[in-house]
C-alpha cells in the first residue's frame, strides 16, 4: 500500500512541468506532507505491532 501511494505521488511531480510546480508549490507541499504522514502510518501498521504479543504481555518469569 504505501508503495503505490508514493508511486502516484511521485507520478504527480515527474510529469507537471516546472512552471507548474512552482506555480502550485504551497498546494504541493501540504499534499506531499500529507502523502508522507499517510506513508508513514501504512508502514507502521504493516510492520510494527501496536500491542506486545500476549505470550510476552502473560508469561511470568520463572
Amino acid at each position: 500500500m504505501a508503495r503505490r501511494i508514493v508511486g502516484r505521488a511521485r507520478t504527480e511531480l515527474e510529469f507537471r512541468s516546472v512552471d507548474e510546480l512552482v506555480d502550485d508549490m504551497p498546494d504541493l507541499l501540504v499534499s506531499l506532507q500529507r502523502t508522507c504522514s499517510t506513508v508513514s502510518e501504512a508502514v507502521t501498521h504493516r510492520y510494527f505491532a501496536r500491542d506486545a504479543p500476549r505470550s510476552w504481555a502473560t508469561e511470568v518469569p520463572a
